[in-house]
């Protein structure tokens, strides 16, 4: 008896790539397209269908995924989620069916790169902010805790929020803007806001 377990970990990228729907950069797998993974792995036609159906009614979604996941690790592809893909990816419209994306390494580190940028004004808006807070030189403050750390970035998207001390940022995405708070005290950033008050007070 052929086990599909062991077919599946050793088939490759290459094989069942033809087989999901997407971009190469961008692979979208669900449920629908398991038996054909399985299929496709099955390079000798050994399987029978009952035996297909019969192994993928005992697995969920994701033991299935468990198992597949190396083999798109090995073809440098990563799993993403969508919602955070959504984040990179703007034009990314979410399905309501469940959906798995694997997502090509090197267009994952361009879209990364993308998105620090684009959002690094928020690291200039925080740093103002938490400047007051520590009571240090803006630069030495932005210098320390926010130039360069995309980890902020990351966490600030993927959260909708950033906290440090009893300092609190919201994002906007939609609108585009950072909101901070500290007790009482509220202050809305845009960009444009953001990137002109740190200019003016690096000069001061």
């Amino acid at each position: 008896m052929v086990d599909i377990t062991t077919l599946l970990e050793n088939t490759t990228v290459e094989t069942i790539l033809p087989l999901i729907d997407g971009k190469s950069e961008l692979l979208k797998v669900n449920r629908g397209i398991f038996k054909d993974m399985i299929k496709g792995a099955d390079l000798n036609e050994e399987l029978k269908e009952s035996e297909i159906d019969m192994y993928l009614r005992m697995l969920s979604d994701d033991d299935f995924i468990s198992i597949i996941e190396p083999v798109f690790e090995k073809g440098q592809y990563n799993l993403i989620d969508p919602n955070t893909y959504s984040l990179l990816d703007e034009t990314f419209v979410k399905m309501n069916k469940k959906v798995y994306l694997f997502i090509k390494e090197s267009y994952l580190t361009r879209l990364l790169i993308a998105t620090y940028f684009k959002y690094e004004w928020i690291l200039k808006a925080m740093a103002i902010d938490y400047s007051k807070y520590v009571d240090q030189d803006l630069m030495d403050t932005y210098k320390e805790y926010f130039e360069g750390n995309n980890r902020v970035i990351e966490s600030t998207l993927l959260e909708g929020r950033y906290k440090e001390g009893n300092n609190h940022w919201e994002i906007d995405v939609e609108h585009n803007t950072l909101i901070y708070s500290f007790g009482k005290k509220q202050v809305i950033w845009t960009k444009g806001e953001a990137e002109y008050r740190f200019e003016e007070l690096m000069k001061s």
